[in-house]
């Protein structure tokens, strides 16, 4: 197996088949898990590493713009093996209404989805998707959009952008620039 493929089919117990043989796994501490699957020779140590939320400076979300009558913010940027800009739709009376619409829509989908190949209501967060997002830093680093995410359960409002690489040694900052009709710059301090 790949380390790829335990991690995979940690996430996703029921989806990915275990080696003849089964696996064992215990607390290798230091927040870390070793997991050995019998008969294959193959130990995998799996780590977890605590990694912080970088929040705008003055920790507030940074108001971008607004879109279908919503207030878009900037909530801050995590980095690990890649780079996710986080976004929201700040909560409002037109957001609640929404949110009741879009509940009410589920609901009746829910009631009928067994029924027809229709798909379900779109998330209400999808509409963070009409925002342009681009990430630089100090060192002049190229970096990548690799995919983009919104809604969910208990984040209906909340949504991502993904870039890669994550960011070389020595960086001190990103700029973050988001943008729905006039460019937001936000420099987020790494060091």
């Amino acid at each position: 197996m790949t380390p790829d493929e335990v991690l995979l089919m940690l996430r996703h117990p029921d989806e990915v088949e275990a080696p003849a043989g089964g696996r064992s796994g215990a607390s290798a501490g230091a927040g870390a898990w070793r997991i050995e699957f019998p008969g294959t020779g193959e130990v995998f140590i799996v780590r977890a590493e605590r990694v912080p939320i970088l929040r705008p400076p003055g920790g507030e979300p940074v108001t971008v713009g607004t879109t279908d009558g919503l207030t878009v913010r900037f909530t801050g940027v995590t980095v690990d093996t890649e780079i996710m800009v986080r976004t929201d739709i700040a909560d409002s009376p037109r957001r609640q209404a929404l949110d009741t619409e879009y509940r009410a829509a589920f609901e009746a989908w829910a009631e009928h989805a067994h029924e027809s190949d229709d798909d379900p209501p779109p998330q209400p967060g999808t509409r963070l998707f009409a925002l342009a997002v681009e990430v630089h830093d100090d060192l002049g680093t190229t970096y990548t959009g690799n995919g983009a995410r919104a809604g969910g359960t208990n984040t209906e409002w909340e949504g991502s952008h993904v870039f890669v690489p994550p960011p070389p040694s020595g960086t001190r900052r990103l700029d973050v620039t988001l943008m729905l009709t006039e460019p937001v710059r936000v420099s987020i301090p790494l060091a």
